[in-house]
This record gives structure tokens, sequence and C-alpha cells, in this order.
């Protein structure tokens, strides 16, 4: 994991071997509703998990959305990052503060890109980010039962399973 300044990294991105992690900003609307649009079949299958895709998915909502991220970033207990390969988003990882040292985790990835490590990139930097400048003692996930491809994910990031029952899986990783 790596060390980072005071200042919130997300704002400015954080660079793994190949991807841009970074806070929306206006403008990224249309390839945020592309790469979700790409995506959509494999993310409604997961509606437990993802209930945000089961919806139709509009330019203008994207839009407003990144708009909505940028405008309340520094009040917002929320740390999103878009995930950038060159001029493409291809998913999103996420940091949801739940109580003052715990973080939920979360994420989804465009379908062309799964298999090829971007993701374990991505959420290892999360991970980084959650465990220094914002101050996690620990982390969890929660993946829907049938979503094998996040479960191993969790596993490869060190974090245990915990409380699974038929339909999701919580994931913890703590700081020593």
């Amino acid at each position: 994991m790596q060390d980072y300044p005071l200042a919130d990294p997300l704002l400015d991105g954080v660079y793994t071997s190949r991807l841009r992690l970074a806070a929306p900003q206006p403008g990224d609307g249309a390839a945020l509703y592309a790469a979700i649009e790409a995506s959509l079949p494999l993310l409604r299958c997961f509606p437990d998990s993802l209930p945000w895709a089961q919806p139709p998915q509009h330019a203008e909502a994207c839009e407003a959305w990144c708009r909505k991220v940028a405008l309340v970033w520094p009040q917002a207990q929320d740390k999103i990052a878009l995930l950038w390969l060159g001029g493409e988003i291809v998913g999103c990882c996420e940091l949801h503060l739940r109580s003052a040292q715990c973080w939920e985790l979360g994420f989804w990835g465009h379908p062309d890109w799964l298999g090829l490590g971007l993701y374990t990139e991505a959420t290892d930097s999360m991970l980084s980010l959650a465990f220094g400048p914002y101050g996690a003692q620990e982390v969890y996930a929660c993946t829907d039962a049938a979503n094998h491809a996040a479960r191993r994910l969790c596993q490869r990031l060190g974090m245990v399973q915990r409380w699974p029952d038929d339909a999701s899986c919580v994931y913890r990783i703590r700081l020593n």
C-alpha cells in the first residue's frame, strides 16, 4: 500500500500502473454513462448489491450525478473514484463512511476489462486511501453471494469473509 499526502488525493487523481482513479467532475457524465450502459447486463445480475443499476439509465442523470458529487465533495462522507483507462471510464470504486473508523468498499467494472487485474489495482489503491488519509481501522465489502468475481477480488485484497448467508457475503479487513 502507498503513502499519500494529507490533501484528498482523489481530487488530483491517484495513479496505478494502468489506471487513474479520480473523483467525478463536471463533464464526466457522458463517459460514465457509456461505461454504465456497457456494463448494465452484468450489473443487473446482482439487484440486491447493485440496486442503482436496475432502473433505466440516462446520460443527463449521469452528468447531474457527477456535478453533485463534485459540488459536495468537501463535506461528503463518500469517496468515489471513477476508474479511467486512457480516456475511457472502465468502472468505479467507492468508500462510504459507516462509522468513525469504518468504511464500506463498493466497486463495479466494465465487462470488457474484467479479468485483467485492473479492479484489483483500483480496489487496492482505495484500501490504501482508506487506511491512510481517510483514517480507517476497518473496511468491509458486501457482495452478492452469486458474484464470484467480486468475492474473489475481496479475497485477493486480503479481506476475510464474515456473515455469509444465501444471498450475500460480507468481507472485512482491519488495520493491524
